[in-house]
């Protein structure tokens, strides 16, 4: 049994570092020039661009939706101001003075009537007079002829707001003496 003088276990079969970059083969400036094994050449950049190619589509997808969200928004937020503008205008004209045989230009919106203040948001035109008509059963219809005022009236009143408009319909009644303001 022959000893190696300063050898380690499992060391002695292991050639140095310089050993290896011998081996290799030194190049000019005497490092080993590292070769990529065939067929390895430019995987970084398809890898690269593979995950390039799917940021960029996860990065449009979420802003489509952030886009889809803030429109829908939008429009909320108006169909929901133009319903409050509606409310506040149909409302308002319940307290409006009756007409008799009233006309759209009776309840000339532009220029209300003493005492009465508009509501805010929007602007109001009342575009028809209907008029209740009785008959001999105890029922009836609102039209448009008014031989005889029955006491009710069914305004149609178009609102507009900034950019949509919206029609509706408020019924006004004659006040009866002694009740309500």
């Amino acid at each position: 049994m022959e000893l190696r003088h300063h050898t380690q276990l499992g060391t002695a079969d292991r050639p140095t570092g310089r050993a290896r970059i011998r081996a290799a083969g030194p190049g000019a400036c005497g490092r080993s020039h590292h070769r990529p094994v065939a067929g390895q050449a430019g995987v970084g950049l398809v890898e690269s661009l593979v995950a390039v190619a799917l940021l960029s589509t996860v990065v449009l997808a979420l802003a489509s939706g952030m886009l889809s969200l803030l429109g829908t928004s939008r429009a909320n937020a108006q169909t929901q101001k133009l319903e409050a503008a509606v409310t506040a205008w149909t409302e308002s004209l319940k307290v409006v003075p009756y007409v008799e045989c009233a006309t759209p230009a009776d309840y000339d919106l532009a220029n209300p009537p003493a005492g009465w203040t508009a509501p805010t948001g929007g602007t109001a035109t009342v575009t028809a007079v209907e008029h209740w008509q009785p008959d001999a059963a105890g029922f009836g219809t609102f039209g448009s002829a008014c031989t005889t005022d029955a006491g009710a009236q069914r305004l149609t009143v178009r609102v507009a707001t900034d950019d949509a408009e919206r029609t509706a319909q408020v019924v006004v009644r004659r006040p009866v003496d002694g009740v309500g303001p």
